[in-house]
């Protein structure tokens, strides 16, 4: 994303504005588990899976899908289909990660992260912080955290902002919402919270926290799917092709479809 679109790629100043080839791995189910009840040997296996695709290259490939922010999924700056686009295209994200992992080790999965109870870093994640990721132009994404450092975000997000979202029943007012605009909170406000790299929106996933926060943003929609079926996301031709993969976003709006679940 170009600075002079916005003026800046930070989460915090954007807020309340309006892959390779694809792996043989079985597909699934697959069961995303909340990362505090991993076993140790599953949060090993996590690690050692984000290390093994930095080094086959995918992980930077597919970093780099987000660094060069063209494929409008974020409302803060794509206003209303960046708005649509939001919660499917990075399912689809979340899912092309997940089948690499399972290329690996097909007991692989990814946790996702209950920021509204758990309110720090996962202690099995807090110096996890690998080398070797690169953005497309080759220069390297060198991966910092300042968790509470920020003065706009002082504090995650808790239960009850949590629960008035996740209470609506507008699939505009909800999906903007969520992603943390107009108010600021929810998406955006962890990112802010957890600061240096997770902050900068286009080299966010390059810190492996990226994923498990992503992991908690799609468990609330797929949970506020089941109580508001049929509310969806307005999209239309190509803006309904969540590239730069083939699915559109009907394929993916229910999970089962995709092989996996949440416990």
């Amino acid at each position: 994303m170009d600075k002079d679109l916005y003026g800046s790629t930070k989460y915090r100043d954007i807020c309340d504005r309006p892959g390779p080839d694809e792996p043989d791995a079985p597909l699934g189910p697959v069961v995303r588990k909340n990362q505090a009840d991993m076993t140790d040997a599953e949060k090993t296996r996590f690690r050692d899976g984000i290390e093994a695709l930095i080094s086959n290259g995918f992980f930077s490939l597919h970093v780099g899908h987000h660094v060069g922010m063209t494929h409008r999924m974020h409302g803060s700056s794509f206003g209303f289909i960046g708005f649509e686009r939001f919660l499917p295209w990075h399912r689809v994200y979340l899912f092309k990660l997940g089948e690499q992992l399972r290329a690996i080790d097909q007991s692989n999965f990814i946790p996702y992260w209950r920021w509204t109870v758990d309110q720090q870093v996962p202690d099995w994640l807090d110096n996890f912080l690998p080398g070797g990721v690169a953005r497309p132009s080759g220069t390297p994404i060198n991966i910092t955290r300042d968790p509470g450092g920020d003065p706009f975000a002082l504090d995650l997000p808790d239960q009850a902002s949590i629960d008035a979202i996740t209470g609506l029943n507008d699939w505009s007012t909800f999906r903007r919402r969520l992603e943390g605009v107009g108010p600021f909170g929810a998406h955006n406000q962890v990112h802010v919270w957890v600061g240096g790299t997770m902050a900068d929106v286009p080299d966010a996933p390059a810190d492996a926290l990226f994923w498990l926060h992503h992991a908690e943003i799609d468990r609330l929609w797929h949970e506020w799917q089941q109580i508001n079926p049929g509310l969806d996301p307005v999209l239309a031709g190509a803006d309904a092709v969540m590239d730069p993969w083939p699915e559109t976003v009907d394929q993916v709006l229910n999970i089962a479809d995709l092989n996996y679940t949440y416990a």
